[in-house]
């Protein structure tokens, strides 16, 4: 590991960059002075923002901050100790590296003994604290808090000087950071009352509508994608940004420029589109693009995790998380994590709290990621970790589909993180999988054979290289330049056929993955059905790489069985009623009732997330109640598997619980599979494996209850 680290290199860079920060700091307080702003201010909804420099031609720069239910997601939890996986993972004799707004409260009992605050910063922050329960959370005190890698350690540094402390941190060996923040663009919700509810720092003219630093390639970008060259087992996690809820203030309402100049503050009514407008897309600011890092998104709820016959409808995007691509079109963001309202450690005097955004989904990817690298270690011996660019493209490459249509998008990335299969193929290399770390020389052409010994298999390659950072173009909105440097390509090949990887089309966001010839990104895959026969994966290079020096690669092959679809037993949306078959039972208090949607009224609108009519408990101050709502009966004797995925929305009395019981004997009896109980979840899509109960039963029934043990208020959707 330390042999690859370019020491010398990463030294001198952090210390040019701290010369940098500490000028460019002075340049900030001046600006923030004459401006009559502070440096740092807390946002109404928890964030912060805080002031960072000022560049020449752009203006200011600011940054802003963007547990169980989370790891069963991404199939954390299986990979735990006690977990299907049997691999015992907890972070144990790991660190992870934190930037953010903040210090961390390290006395906070989830924390406490395992956090080091490096950079000395004093200034606690709830968010910042938030994140690392996410990340390292014990859950001591209230297991459902508890974090991905909870027993690993934790550097913490707050977010000035960032770049200069990373490049002196990856030289010592740091192997997975946590980057829960990003440069603010756009509008930014700042305070309560106009003109200081929201701030518009995308440019000053009228003509401004867009903030041209969305997509933008820009000088920090090329640093970070530096340091991830120069170090080259150090993997930089950083938030994908919420900029798509950022909708600006009503029409007419006054709100205050932030000059891209650099000049003092000024109020407008001009009326500017929200950010993303007007179909979400190209929303993600400066370097949550750049190229050697891996940017996460936010998705909803996952509970119980994702199961292969749920589909990728199951994968629910959330209302607020930044989408790609960048201004020459690369697939951003790589991976989506669970960022839906997550319920982790906070700074006094909360000390837990409700949070949601991808600052949340990160550390639940981040924290996964480091529990890779523990198992990797444990199978391959004390310090032998893989490149960052193999852990990128082991989460990329097992990551589950999401999205509309297969392959990568531009909103959901490569799909959503699967840790527990990731984990998989570092267990089964050399059994179907291969990992490999290979350096591919100037004008040479790498091939590496691949035996299929099964029909109607899929077989999936999956490229991605750290690569010299770009030349950032000229600021101006949607510059296209191509900021790939060394151009690999993978190739499947046998005989005369050749099968081209993903691609997709910047100028039609929306438009499903194609294959091609790939000249934008660093990260490739190529995935295809197979029959018995030999194939080669094979890795070369466009025109001459970069001093006509060696570019490392990692390229992670498995041969899989295919996944068979699932079809319906029941596909109920309550549209014309109580399904026929379906049935009602209370043993005492408020039945469940089939509504229909009475818009804007917060109680008997469909609250689920879906539309239509739908099936309620609406339990307000009136009983004690125990209330059922039944599926028929089912044969589910030739069935392979059963999974139940239903919409669902919570809002309870501590008392209160929601129950998915299971029957094999036609309801004489039942067995309790999932409760919720001591916690509101807002619209979510559950998805429950039902397999190991109901597979082979020929009189399986599911049924939904609704129980309290007290007069209570709850409400159940």
């Amino acid at each position: 590991m330390a042999a690859h680290t370019r020491h010398a290199k990463l030294r001198a860079l952090a210390a040019a960059l701290e010369q940098r920060d500490a000028a460019e700091r002075v340049q900030a307080r001046v600006f923030a002075a004459r401006a009559g702003i502070p440096m740092r201010r807390v946002l109404p909804n928890g964030g912060v923002l805080e002031l960072q420099r000022i560049v020449p031609g752009v203006g200011p720069v600011f940054y802003i901050t963007n547990n169980i239910i989370a790891a069963q997601s991404v199939s954390t939890d299986e990979v735990w100790p006690g977990g299907s996986a049997g691999l015992g993972l907890d972070g144990s004799g790991m660190t992870m590296a934190e930037w953010d707004g903040g210090a961390v409260y390290a006395d906070h009992w989830d924390l406490f003994g395992r956090v080091t605050q490096v950079d000395g910063a004093t200034e606690i922050s709830g968010h910042s604290t938030h994140v690392a329960g996410t990340l390292i959370g014990s859950g001591v005190l209230i297991p459902d808090t508890q974090g991905m890698a909870w027993a690993a350690n934790l550097s913490a540094y707050d977010w000035n000087s960032d770049s200069a402390e990373m490049a002196t941190t990856a030289a010592a060996g740091q192997l997975v950071s946590n980057h829960s923040y990003g440069v603010a663009a756009g509008w930014i919700p700042v305070g309560e009352d106009p003109p200081n509810n929201w701030w518009w720092i995308g440019g000053s003219e009228p003509t401004d509508l867009e903030d041209a630093n969305f997509g933008y390639y820009d000088s920090e970008s090329a640093v970070w994608d530096q340091i991830a060259r120069d170090a080259p087992y150090f993997l930089i996690v950083k938030a994908a940004g919420n900029d798509r809820l950022d909708l600006g203030p009503d029409t007419g309402e006054e709100y205050t420029i932030v000059d891209q100049n650099g000049n003092p503050v000024e109020p407008s009514t001009v009326e500017r589109p929200p950010d993303c407008a007007p179909a979400g897309y190209d929303c993600l600011p400066t370097h949550a693009g750049a190229k050697n890092i891996l940017t996460v998104g936010a998705v909803d709820d996952l509970p119980g995790g994702y199961f292969p016959l749920g589909g990728p409808g199951q994968v629910a995007m959330t209302l607020f998380s930044g989408w790609g691509p960048t201004d020459d079109g690369r697939i951003k963001p790589d991976l989506v994590g669970n960022g839906s309202f997550l319920y982790s450690a906070w700074s006094p005097p909360e000390l837990y709290g409700f949070a949601a955004g991808t600052s949340q989904a990160v550390p639940n990817v981040s924290g996964s990621l480091l529990l890779l690298q523990e198992h990797y270690e444990n199978l391959h011996g004390a310090d032998n970790y893989m490149r960052a660019a193999t852990l990128k493209a082991l989460a990329i490459h097992t990551a589950d589909e999401a999205g509309d249509a297969p392959g990568p998008d531009y909103a959901f990335g490569w799909g959503l993180l699967n840790t527990q299969s990731a984990a998989a193929v570092i267990s089964g290399e050399g059994d179907g999988h291969q990992v490999i770390e290979g350096s591919l020389t100037n004008g040479a052409a790498d091939s590496h054979p691949v035996s299929v010994g099964r029909p109607d298999s899929v077989l999936t390659a999956t490229l991605v290289w750290a690569d010299p950072p770009g030349t950032p173009p000229a600021p101006s909105l949607d510059p296209p330049n191509l900021m790939l440097v060394n151009d690999l390509d993978l190739r499947v090949v046998r005989g005369a056929n050749t099968w081209m990887p993903w691609v997709l089309d910047p100028a039609n966001p929306a438009a499903p993955a194609t294959t091609g010839d790939n000249v934008r990104d660093n990260v490739e895959q190529v995935r295809i059905s197979v029959d018995t026969c030999s194939y080669a994966v094979e890795v070369r290079h466009k025109g001459t790489l970069l001093d006509a020096a060696p570019q490392d690669y990692s390229l992670i092959i498995s041969v899989d069985a295919p996944t068979v679809p699932g079809t319906f037993i029941i596909n109920e949306d309550f549209s014309d009623g109580l399904p026929e078959g379906w049935s009602i039972d209370t043993a005492e208090g408020i039945d469940w009732a089939v509504r229909t949607p009475v818009p804007d009224d917060q109680r008997y609108d469909n609250q689920t997330g879906g539309g239509g009519p739908f099936a309620m408990v609406d339990n307000n101050f009136t009983n004690e109640t125990e209330t059922y709502l039944r599926t028929p009966v089912l044969d589910l004797s030739a069935a392979d598997g059963a999974v139940l995925r239903f919409r669902s929305y919570f809002f309870f009395d501590l008392l209160e619980s929601i129950n998915v019981d299971v029957s094999t004997n036609g309801g004489v009896d039942w067995t309790q599979v999932w409760q919720d109980v001591g916690e509101i979840h807002g619209p979510s899509r559950l998805v429950l494996d039902l397999s190991t109960s109901l597979v082979g039963q020929a009189n399986a029934m599911v049924r939904f209850r609704y129980d309290t043990n007290d007069v209570a208020e709850g409400n159940l959707w």
